[in-house]
C-alpha cells in the first residue's frame, strides 16, 4: 500500500501494538480498527488485515472504503480472481 512502510517498520510495528490497546477498552472504535487494519497491510501482515477488514464489514457491510482496501491487499497477494 504505502511505499513509505518499507523505511519506518519499526514505527508501524509500534502503531499494531497501539492501536491493538485501544481496542481492547474500546472494541467497537471503528477507526481504531481501520487503522490497525491499515498498519497490518503497510507491514504485509495481509491475513491479519483482512480479518480486521472484514470485523469491519459485519457492522458497514455497504462501506466502499472498506471493500477497496481490501481490493487492494488482495491485488499485492495477487489474489484478484
Amino acid at each position: 500500500l504505502a511505499p513509505i512502510s518499507l523505511i519506518f517498520n519499526p514505527i508501524y510495528a509500534d502503531s499494531v501494538s497501539e492501536q491493538e490497546k485501544i481496542l481492547q477498552t474500546k472494541i467497537s472504535d471503528r477507526e481504531a480498527r481501520l487503522e490497525l487494519a491499515r498498519v497490518l497491510s503497510y507491514l504485509k501482515k495481509y491475513d491479519e488485515s483482512l480479518n480486521e477488514y472484514h470485523k469491519l464489514l459485519k457492522d458497514e457491510p455497504q462501506s466502499s472504503t472498506i471493500r477497496i482496501e481490501m481490493a487492494k491487499i488482495l491485488f499485492y497477494q495477487d489474489k484478484t480472481d
